[in-house]
């Protein structure tokens, strides 16, 4: 079974360089700086493309391969945006079942909203423990999606490699 580990990342609204960086596998949560994501292999996270965008700008750099969840969900929801899609594979919407704290849900639904600030340095910790849990639930409930409806090899062999062809451009 491959073990995976995930992206948590907080952009900076400001534009003045103080976006973050965590990622969660096997060993717990480490703080990374901009620069050293290249030294991941494979990470999922979601809505890479202000992932992408966020790192540009903090010249930053990109791991090997990020997988977005959020590309899993619209694939598993066969909807397409005219018909009501964004409803349906929404993120946030989608790991709000796996939180088991609403409250944290909201907060940090509101912070990636750009509606709240980032929280205290001393509530982060227990929020990203609790966001990585839910992120992980979702990953393994998607991917078994795919796996049923027989998308996940092409999933992972083909959606996956032409997305890092664009967020390498």
């Amino acid at each position: 079974m491959t073990e995976y580990s995930y992206l948590i990342y907080f952009t900076d609204p400001y534009g003045v360089g103080k976006s973050q960086y965590v990622v969660a596998n096997e060993v717990g949560l480490t703080n990374v700086p901009k620069n050293t994501l290249k030294d991941y292999d494979r990470l999922i996270t979601f809505d890479v493309h202000t992932l992408v965008d966020d790192l540009r700008i903090n010249k930053g750099s990109l791991p090997a391969e990020l997988i977005d969840i959020s590309d899993a969900l619209r694939l598993n929801a066969a909807v397409s945006r005219s018909d009501g899609g964004e409803k349906v594979w929404g993120f946030w919407r989608n790991i709000k079942p796996h939180f088991k704290n609403q409250a944290s849900w909201k907060i940090l639904s509101g912070v990636y909203s750009v509606l709240d600030p980032i929280p205290e340095s001393s509530d982060l910790p227990a929020l990203l423990s609790e966001f990585v849990v839910a992120l992980g639930l979702l990953w393994n409930d998607t991917k078994d999606k795919l796996e049923l409806n027989g998308e996940l090899a092409r999933f992972l062999d083909v959606e996956v490699p032409v997305a890092q062809i664009f967020y390498y451009r």
